[in-house]
């Protein structure tokens, strides 16, 4: 299964190899970003996937280049290992400074020369800078000693007799504290062993006697073993020593004690302020180090600037010591009308008499291209992205097409800026030529007739298709039609409503004037169907205005329905699906939930390291509070909450007061506060202090991380877009088929806003509506529970806060 992208899909082996690698010189910077990218492209489909094997696939590096790259890697593992043990013995004062370097360099020299590495312990050892003892606990501190050596190095620990006894006799409490052994079995292999020592016989282990005399396993004496090794390490501290070694670890401590740092809001300002008063010189280098730490490490002040705030400021001076710079912002697009848009609002005419008029190949309009912005950056270095310019959608509809950034009109006619989105242009006023059809249309006749007026001597049978102006058919039809103007029927229309099949359809922006029966069809018009001398069956009507009948019937459960009052574009719901649809499509092909995925993933890592600087400042500002006694007298959790939100003191940095700008933020505050609300003011005060500390450790933990986040995430960015820039034909003809199709909507909603209805309208039936025949209004709809006779259904509604309903009358009323 691929590895979800937006995770850490790269593992920490593949990365510290190929960063080895540059190192090493074996590839260059440019080869590890190639690296990188076909890296990723392979552990989408797997993702045990190996570097390694990338380097042999692509002949990257050789085999004797490979074994040398995995030499030296571990020889730096073993290296790192050893500075640590050179750092433990220093921090214990068990070696001195200057041999822990000699005996690494000669241990580089002895790699260089064989490529074999020696650990540093042996080196010292054999040159007797260290004894067996301190040895032992180092590599016992380190976890460095395997579980069949233990008993020795435990043994080895001891630097003199009495040591050894003691190190025997846990060994012994461990074994009866865990049953293994009994007191008094304990007790008789202490006399063997103090037997043999008093005999000159050669020293042996306790755990060797209770081998012997008790039977006891090795895997019960690694046990006893591994236990006694926690206990030792305990007793040695080694680890705590180093720690407070360490001396970069300490001087960022130290500093952080004598400065305060705060960013501004959108962290394109850093400042640091005198919190406490020192006589000791601080340098540079360890104020570049130190911000470095705290996530400060882009557009920081000269060298010059920070002397002169060291040397020259007293307790509350501040210095802005970083500064990142804003985004430009972009030129948005523009578009130049050559016509004036003003004399159309909506698509309706406001003055006939100063409508525009152009002919066929006239400038509509132009566009004004944007200017993208450029990025800023602020001080922890990440770019800030520009505000995206924008774009004024304008399509080319109907009557105008499209070359460059120019509009141009295809017809003689009116321009139109339909919805400050769509431009047209809509012909004049026109008249159609009346043509003839002699006989039956049994096949789609296409745009033949699309500007005439038509007249058919015969049928349109089941597979012929019109496309006209006006249409008057002399026979019956059982095809479809599609007219812009009005329709005449002399025969009858649809199929036997006893016969399954396709209905008939027909749609007209005029009025349709039927004859006689009218079955199984789906009629569509933008004024009314008049039809009083004819039965309706099984069929669909959907009129913006009347509709007139004579019966209304159903078959084989096939209700008719029948609606009025609403302009019935069937063509528009299809174009809205199909716009879904295309946009859908479209996300696709620019991979945008992929892309989400792995901007919510890095952006939930800097959330991480944000959420710890706010903790700091939420713990600086009680431990300000303390001073100021804020919380004094106070007996309730609210109450402390309160003054933590509106401080009165003298000393609380106001900017403090907006710190709980999140839910998380505020439950972390309010559990401190009420964990603490009980202890005295100077445990609080130590409380917090300790926290700070160790919020401060976990913000610097996560300021790393995240560079080391910010490249993966870029990596895996760049990874995604090559695989947009393989689709950008098809991701350019989606596009226009979404604005073909928005031009195509608006076009139709253009030539809706035309219409008016002719008062209010109804269903006129002479004779006949059968129980189940369903009547509609624009907001109301009505199901018959009855058979009724010579009726008019419409809808009414009283007022804006009534609900519509359909109501009955009389056919004459």
């Amino acid at each position: 299964m691929p590895a979800a992208s937006g995770t850490n899909i790269i593992s920490k082996k593949n990365h510290n190899i190929l960063g080895l690698a540059v190192k090493c010189r074996l590839i260059t910077v440019d080869q590890e970003k190639q690296l990188l990218s076909k890296l990723i492209e392979k552990l989408q489909k797997d993702p045990d996937y190996y570097v390694v094997q990338l380097f042999r696939e692509d002949n990257y590096l050789s085999e004797e280049n490979i074994d040398f790259l995995f030499a030296v890697k571990k020889h730096l593992e073993l290296k790192m290992l050893d500075k640590r043990f050179g750092e433990l013995g220093v921090a214990n004062k068990l070696i001195r400074p200057e041999k822990v370097k000699k005996a690494l360099d000669l241990q580089s020299e002895l790699f260089k020369k064989n490529q074999e590495s020696k650990l540093i312990g042996d080196i010292l050892l054999e040159q007797k800078e260290i004894t067996r003892a301190n040895k032992a606990s180092i590599l016992l501190s380190q976890d460095r000693v395997k579980d069949e050596l233990l008993a020795q190095a435990i043994n080895d620990i001891a630097s003199n007799e009495m040591e050894k006894i003691s190190i025997n006799m846990r060994f012994g409490a461990i074994a009866v504290k865990k049953g293994i052994i009994t007191i008094t079995q304990l007790n008789q292999a202490l006399k063997v062993q103090k037997d043999e020592n008093g005999s000159q016989k050669p020293r042996r282990y306790l755990g060797e006697i209770f081998k012997e005399l008790f039977g006891l396993s090795e895997k019960d004496l690694i046990h006893i073993l591994k236990i006694q090794k926690e206990f030792e390490k305990q007793r040695l501290s080694l680890e705590k020593a180093l720690s407070r070694y360490n001396q970069e670890t300490n001087t960022n401590k130290r500093l952080s004690k004598l400065f305060e740092y705060r960013f501004s809001k959108n962290k394109l300002k850093a400042y640091i302020r005198i919190a406490n008063e020192f006589s000791e010189e601080i340098l540079v280098p360890d104020v570049l180090n130190w911000l470095k730490s705290i996530g400060i490490s882009f557009g920081i002040c000269d060298d010059k600037s920070i002397r002169d705030f060291l040397a020259k400021g007293t307790l509350g001076s501040e210095i802005m010591i970083a500064r990142g710079y804003l985004p430009t912002e972009p030129a948005n697009e523009s578009i130049e009308f050559l016509f004036d848009t003003k004399l159309h609002t909506n698509g309706n005419e406001t003055d006939s008499k100063k409508i525009s008029f152009v002919k066929k190949g006239d400038i509509l309009a132009r566009i004004i291209p944007h200017k993208e912005g450029k990025p800023g950056k602020d001080v922890s270095g990440f770019h800030i992205v520009p505000p995206r310019h924008k774009i004024i959608p304008l399509g080319s509809g109907k009557g105008v097409v499209k070359k460059g950034v120019i509009f141009f009109a295809d017809t003689d006619g009116n321009p139109t800026l339909y919805k400050n989105r769509t431009l047209f242009v809509t012909p004049c006023d026109q008249t159609y030529p009346t043509k003839h059809f002699a006989g039956h249309i049994k096949t789609d006749l296409g745009a033949k007739y699309q500007s005439a007026n038509l007249k058919v001597d015969g049928n349109i049978e089941k597979g012929g298709k019109v496309i006209c102006h006006g249409l008057t058919v002399l026979g019956d039809v059982k095809g479809q039609i599609r007219a812009t103007g009005e329709i005449r029927i002399k025969g009858s229309i649809g199929t036997d409503p006893d016969t399954t099949g396709n209905p008939c359809i027909i749609s007209a922006h005029g009025n349709i004037f039927a004859n006689k029966n009218i079955a199984n069809t789906v009629i569509i018009t933008s004024k009314m169907l008049k039809a009083p001398n004819a039965d309706l069956i099984s069929s669909k009507v959907y009129a913006f205005q009347d509709i007139f009948l004579k019966n209304i019937y159903s078959k084989k459960g096939a209700a008719s329905l029948l609606q009025i009052g609403k302009n019935p574009n069937l063509k528009l719901d299809a174009v809205n699906r199909s716009i879904d649809e295309q946009k859908q499509a479209l996300r696709k092909l620019l991979h945008e939930d992929e892309l989400d995925e792995i901007k919510n993933w890095f952006d939930g890592k800097i959330q991480v390291q944000n959420d710890y600087l706010d903790q700091q400042n939420i713990l600086k500002h009680l431990l300000n509070l303390l001073d100021d006694k804020a919380f004094e007298n106070f007996g309730t959790l609210e109450q402390e909450i309160n003054a933590f939100q509106n401080p009165s003191g003298s000393s609380t940095d106001r900017e403090n007061q907006n710190l709980l700008k999140t839910d998380t933020l505020k439950q972390f505050t309010n559990e401190l506060l009420n964990d603490t609300r009980k202890l005295s003011p100077e445990d609080r005060k130590s409380h917090y202090t300790e926290m700070l500390d160790i919020k401060f450790g976990m913000y610097r933990a996560a300021v790393n991380a995240t560079q080391r986040h910010k490249n993966e995430y870029n990596a895996q960015k760049d990874f995604i877009l090559q695989k947009i820039t393989k689709l950008k034909p098809e991701i350019i003809g989606k596009k226009q088929e979404i604005e073909d199709l928005y031009n195509k909507k608006d076009f139709l909603k253009l030539r809706e806003t035309k219409l008016t209805p002719a008062g209010n309208p109804a269903v006129r039936v002479k004779n006949q509506v059968e129980k189940g025949i369903v009547i509609k209004g624009k907001k109301s709809a009505m199901t018959l529970d009855q058979t009724m006779y010579g009726v008019k259904f419409s809808e009414q509604q009283k007022s804006a806060t009534d609900t519509a309903q359909i109501t009955i009358e009389g056919f004459y009323d």
